[in-house]
């Protein structure tokens, strides 16, 4: 069974996510994401204003609160750091 996640961005983030090479969600997602996010799930990345979905990756780390501190304007504090598959 193939394992995957999504991410969603939208045309504003899209750039700073692959700038980063990190993907975010809101903090009450990291329990879900360290429990789903191993390092042989394909993570996917979700552009809400185009439907464009872009991937895979896989994680590059565990999913943390606040890997870059700031980023996404502080919103989206559940962080992945993410490599192209």
């Amino acid at each position: 069974i193939a394992a995957a996640y999504v991410f969603s961005c939208s045309g504003a983030t899209q750039w700073e996510c692959h700038s980063l090479r990190t993907f975010g969600s809101p903090d009450r997602d990291l329990a879900q994401m360290r429990s789903c996010i191993q390092p042989f799930t394909e993570i996917f990345l979700l552009n809400i204003d185009t439907l464009q979905l872009q991937g895979p990756f896989v994680a590059a780390a565990e999913p943390d609160r606040g890997l870059v501190p700031g980023a996404f304007g502080g919103k989206f504090n559940a962080q992945v750091a993410v490599t192209p598959l």
